[in-house]
């Protein structure tokens, strides 16, 4: 299930950065998701190694310094959560690029929920 099929209404923000298209994740399951993969060191360490450009598996896998299964584990458990894309869109991960899904995302908590704002990036690589 991907994070970025959710409700793509637009959010204006009005300041300078935050002019720009942002949804909203209310559903529990995919904040957790997202929670999640955030708490995550190893998953954390690959959406931060992506966040400036798109890298292969093997550059991935050399800049976060895991090992080969790990950081595979790792990319396609991102992917089936909807916080990392590919270049090409298929399964194969060792013959594309990977990049962030969201340019920013915020976390707000509030008194009986967390909700979620994001900025989705460029689909172009």
């Amino acid at each position: 299930m991907s994070l970025t099929k959710i409700e793509d209404r637009p959010m204006y923000f009005g300041s300078e950065n935050y002019s720009q298209e942002w949804i909203t994740i209310e559903e529990s399951d995919k904040v957790k998701t997202i929670l999640d993969s955030y708490g995550d060191e190893q998953k954390r360490s690959i959406i931060y190694a992506v966040a400036t450009k798109p890298l292969t598996f093997p550059e991935i896998v050399k800049v976060c310094k895991m090992p080969l299964a790990t950081c595979h584990r790792k990319i396609h458990s991102l992917m089936e959560g909807g916080l990392l894309v590919s270049e090409d869109g298929y399964s194969r991960i060792r013959s594309k690029r990977f990049r962030n899904a969201f340019k920013e995302i915020r976390i707000n908590v509030k008194k009986d929920a967390i909700i979620v704002d994001a900025r989705p990036r460029q689909t172009n690589f």
